[in-house]
């Protein structure tokens, strides 16, 4: 059986592996469809474009990395991730998320992103990502 692994990166720089897997992610796929009303027939269901997919999760940051040893990756210190995060933030780009052995792989949006620390000084976050598409934009010709 493959381990799985998760990845974030923003501009693929740095790539980030989180440290401690989540025990489960949440994924949502909507389908925005619509109904209308019609004289004859009643109500009509449209079926519209898929909607964008939203991610969320839980974990945490270990606080004692040297002695950790389900910490999958570079060890890195807990609020040194959380720092990552909120810097990605903070630059207003999409980033990439990948788990590997699946077929995840996309460009997200961190919507929300809390984290609190326990006694044993491990940072726990939860975290919902939402699907980024690339706007497509066709020039005017003049």
């Amino acid at each position: 059986m493959m381990a799985l692994d998760i990845f974030i990166s923003q501009n693929n720089q740095p790539v980030l592996q989180l440290p401690v897997l989540p025990a489960e992610l949440s994924i949502s796929s909507p389908q925005n469809n619509g109904a209308f009303e019609t004289i004859n027939q009643g109500e009509l269901r449209l079926i519209s474009p898929v909607g964008l997919k939203q991610i969320s999760f839980e974990s945490f940051f270990p606080y004692a990395i040297d002695n950790a040893h389900y910490i999958r990756g570079k060890k890195h210190n807990g609020w040194s991730m959380v720092n990552y995060l909120e810097h990605f933030r903070a630059r207003r780009l999409p980033i990439r998320f990948v788990v590997s052995g699946t077929p995840i792989n996309l460009a997200m949006v961190i919507d929300q992103f809390d984290y609190r620390i326990r006694t044993d000084k491990d940072i726990h976050y939860s975290i919902t990502l939402t699907e980024y598409r690339f706007p497509n934009v066709k020039g005017v010709k003049g």
